[in-house]
């Protein structure tokens, strides 16, 4: 059996690489963002409004993410965003023109309304209800949260602003391969923490 303080250990990790990820992938594009839009036939003013379909989606699905994110896995709600931001990177590859780039940013706000409040929440209740010294521990995963979410989307500009001039628009193919890679280290089978007759185990990533 596996002891908590490893278990809680462990699923930091896991929520700490996978962010790494993420957040990479997300900040690929950044740097060469109004270029790429214009390549796709947009003007300066509905690149403008594309940036409103983001805002709009956000607002819009902020609220029954969380109810969302109540009712069923919370993990479940994080992969789903995932996925919206899949989809997103795979309008823009494939599409061209205002519409269509307005789609993609709507699945974007989607997928960043979905996200928020799932795993990490997960993670904190976790630390409560394992952890010896919950408050210290969360005070520690939240600055490393921080540290991380800061370093991936700096190193993922750079390299998406270096790669765009090389492989264009496949940068949001790279992108894609970095969410799932996101979406495959939250799914890593979560270890058993010890238990005593008579009660289930606890899993490092609750519901």
């Amino acid at each position: 059996m596996i002891k908590q303080d490893t278990l809680t250990r462990r699923a930091g990790i896991a929520y700490y690489v996978s962010t790494a990820f993420l957040i990479a992938s997300k900040s690929f594009p950044h740097a060469v963002l109004t270029v790429l839009l214009l390549h796709k036939g947009l003007d300066l003013t509905e690149i403008m409004f594309v940036q409103t379909a983001f805002t709009i989606a956000v607002f819009l699905f902020e609220f029954p993410s969380g109810v969302i994110s109540d009712l069923y896995s919370r993990k479940i709600v994080y992969l789903t965003s995932i996925l919206a931001w899949v989809a997103a990177c795979s309008v823009i590859i494939f599409g061209t023109g205002f519409a269509m780039m307005c789609v993609a940013w709507a699945l974007y706000g989607i997928g960043e309304a979905l996200a928020s409040g799932t795993v990490d929440a997960s993670l904190i209740n976790l630390y409560k209800r394992l952890s010896p010294d919950p408050d210290e521990e969360i005070k520690t995963f939240k600055r490393i949260s921080n540290q991380i979410s800061m370093v991936s989307m700096i190193i993922g500009a750079m390299l998406g602003s270096a790669l765009y001039f090389t492989i264009g628009y496949n940068i949001y193919a790279v992108a894609m391969a970095l969410a799932c890679a996101a979406a495959c280290r939250s799914c890593s089978p979560s270890p058993r923490t010890s238990t005593t007759p008579g009660r289930r185990s606890r899993r490092s990533c609750p519901k």
